[in-house]
């Protein structure tokens, strides 16, 4: 269901904490998405209650202050201690007396589904949702509530129905209401809009909540409506978060406010996740000096959080930790460290029955499958039989109550399981995902087109036809447009290369067709404005002589800037005989072509890059890193780029009056027999 890199890049499940990632991602959800650039936003990150900026205590307190009934305050003793199963007891019991008021049986269940909510349990939350909002429709917060539940329940056009204008309860709320109840009714309504893919309305939304935030002068009582705005403008990728300023200041304002500015915690962690979404090089240091300082997960002081989920969020820190750890600070040693702390603190909560919380281990798993694949040594030596274990235990607890979330879990339960044979995902568990997808998913939103979308790029993926990349080059273009970013533009222009070459091979170079495919790739690549994300195989059409001049110059001039964007970034040295090897060879090939067709504005930076590039390969084969695992053929393939490097110069003349340094390399180059070529062109090169 889901890319593979969208999960190794995961950076949190937690329902009850900021949502991911993309893809993102993830399904990601934390207070800020971490997940891979051009993760999806979708009902994963969109239906998640915000509990960690106003808990279910404050929640149920708010709406309780005022009651005297001892029902109510025994309730709300339990909930604050975070006793939520003698709390629903202590709410069955009322409820059971229909001779009560219909206001107090409405917020009886109003704290019921606040409870089921809290607990993951959704499909319980919207029937008591319902209860209350039938039984007092005019409440506003119940309004809002249940459009909320309806959307986490993927019932978005029923959800949107519930809250629009022209619905009575919503149009009274939005005359009459708090600034918090219309604020709150706003957000809930932006989600949906920005999950069926209506940006006028998503941003009218927002801008409408923002107003009513700025005009609330009780800063102390709510902080959810600020935080879930802050964190709404993030998970769209083009907007322009100028536009609602200050939000992450007042959102950390009224969290210290909420706590008596005692819990340093609440607010270290926000800015480390601020931090990690905005790709600061600064995340890393934050977030190390938050473990050092959050040993204990019950030192999170939030009232009504139980300790499961408290420690929930750490291990879920620890995990977002250790993939910077690993892609940043190119440390796979503290990752490994991490990672193990993190599985140690998830893995025993997975009994717990927290679809999150399953996910989040499962993600976590993929990353260490992941870690272990770039580095060594092993993060758990016996990571079969210990995972094996953990996937076990989830597909007894994984709760399917019809959410996009429990989908997303069983999904992930299944991914992970892949590289165990004697645990792995049947087709019958496959089928169980795809059929749970189909009933949460609404056709035409975000989520949807995206489930789609990864669907069939994973169907393709192991079998690369010109038939199966057509098919997914169609896909991603229902992907196209809000709230999509630009990266996307991107990925469509490598599968749109990589049909070019097909179809040249199928119907000759001389094809229209092969020349508008290649034309079609230029365009989409041009619509990726940062050029982070290289995609190697616009090489390849670049060397095509073929091609018409003015495609192969801006192709190739595409390419550089890519390779030469991802020589420069932070984490680049993480991984630099992996990716040292592909960089350089493809600069040798971008400036083969700016010396053939005397582009010399474009052969002198990449004639620097790629002598930058060889000095990185030669400290490689001298003196490969520990945290690099490099095979023979990798290996071998390095040498190669040394020995055409060595070839090149000498040809151009820069190592004539050097000729006795290069003839101790002879011998090298002549052990290796699979390389007769470059050691002939060598010698007889040095011969000259």
């Amino acid at each position: 269901m889901r890319t593979l890199l969208i999960y190794l890049c995961l950076c949190s499940l937690t329902t009850s904490t900021w949502a991911q990632n993309l893809a993102t991602s993830s399904g990601a959800n934390s207070p800020a998405i971490n997940a891979a650039p051009g993760s999806k936003v979708g009902i994963e990150y969109l239906t998640q209650v915000t509990n960690y900026y106003i808990s279910p205590a404050e929640k149920i307190g708010a709406a309780t202050k005022n009651e005297k009934d001892p029902s109510f305050i025994r309730a709300n003793h339990f909930v604050s201690k975070g006793d939520y199963k003698n709390a629903l007891k202590e709410l069955e019991r009322f409820t059971a007396n229909k001779n009560h008021a219909a206001r107090k049986l409405a917020l009886a269940k109003y704290i019921e589904a606040q409870i089921y909510s809290y607990n993951e349990r959704f499909d319980r939350a919207d029937k008591s949702f319902s209860t209350a909002l039938d039984l007092e429709p005019n409440n506003c917060t119940y309004l809002f509530s249940k459009g909320h539940s309806l959307m986490n329940i993927g019932k978005l056009w029923e959800a949107e129905r519930l809250l629009s204008d022209e619905q009575g309860g919503t149009a009274s709320c939005l005359a009459s209401g708090t600034p918090a109840e219309i604020a709150n009714l706003h957000l809930v309504s932006a989600r949906i809009h920005l999950e069926l893919r209506d940006r006028a309305s998503t941003y009218d939304d927002m801008d409408k909540a923002y107003r009513a935030i700025k005009q609330s002068k009780n800063y102390s009582g709510w902080a959810e409506p600020t935080c879930v705005l802050f964190d709404l403008i993030k998970s769209v990728p083009t907007v322009d978060q100028s536009r609602w300023p200050d939000l992450l200041t007042s959102c950390v304002n009224k969290m210290q406010q909420q706590t008596n500015n005692k819990n340093s915690l609440i607010t270290e962690r926000a800015i480390f996740y601020e931090a990690l979404h905005q790709n600061s090089p600064t995340a890393l240091g934050i977030g190390t000096a938050l473990r050092s300082e959050w040993t204990d997960a019950e030192a999170l002081d939030i009232a009504g959080v139980d300790v499961v989920k408290k420690r929930a969020l750490r291990g879920t820190f620890l995990s977002d930790l250790g993939m910077q750890a690993f892609w940043t600070g190119g440390d796979p040693a503290s990752a490994g460290e991490l990672y193990r702390e993190a599985y140690n603190v998830l893995e025993p909560l997975i009994s717990s029955g927290r679809n999150t919380i399953i996910a989040e281990t499962m993600g976590l798993m993929l990353r260490v499958m992941h870690l272990d694949t770039m580095a060594s040594p092993y993060v758990f030596p016996d990571a079969a039989p210990r995972f094996a274990k953990a996937i076990r235990l989830s597909r007894k607890y994984a709760y399917l109550d019809g959410s996009f979330q429990s989908c997303f879990t069983l999904d992930l339960i299944n991914r992970a399981s892949q590289g165990i044979p004697e645990i792995a995902a049947s087709a019958s568990d496959i089928s169980q995902a795809d059929a749970c997808f189909k009933r949460a998913l609404t056709p035409g939103s975000w989520t949807a087109v995206k489930n789609n979308f990864d669907n069939v790029s994973e169907s393709t993926a192991k079998d690369v036809t010109e038939a199966s990349l057509r098919q997914r080059i169609e896909a991603r273009k229902a992907l196209f447009g809000f709230p999509s970013n630009t990266r996307i533009y991107a990925d469509q222009a490598s599968d749109l290369v990589l049909l070019a070459i097909m179809v040249k091979q199928s119907l000759g170079a001389n094809s229209p067709e092969y020349v508008d495919i290649a034309n079609q790739a230029l365009l989409e690549a041009a619509k990726e404005p940062s050029l982070k994300r290289s995609t190697f195989v616009i090489s390849k059409l670049a060397a095509d002589s073929t091609l018409p001049f003015p495609i192969r110059n801006n192709l190739v001039r595409l390419a550089f800037a890519q390779v030469n964007e991802n020589s420069s970034r932070p984490d680049n040295d993480m991984h630099q005989c992996h990716f040292g090897g592909r960089s350089t060879e493809m600069t040798a090939e971008i400036l083969a072509f700016a010396i053939k067709y005397d582009q010399t504005d474009l052969s002198a930076p990449a004639s620097v890059l790629w002598k930058r590039g060889m000095k990185v390969i030669d400290q490689c084969l001298e003196q490969p890193p520990k945290s690099e695992r490099l095979s023979d053929q990798h290996h071998d393939h390095l040498q190669k780029l040394q020995f055409d490097f060595i070839v090149t110069q000498v040809s151009l003349g820069a190592h004539e009056a050097k000729v006795d340094p290069l003839c101790q390399l002879l011998p090298v180059c002549k052990s290796l027999k699979q390389f007769p070529n470059q050691r002939e062109l060598l010698r007889s090169t040095i011969g000259k």
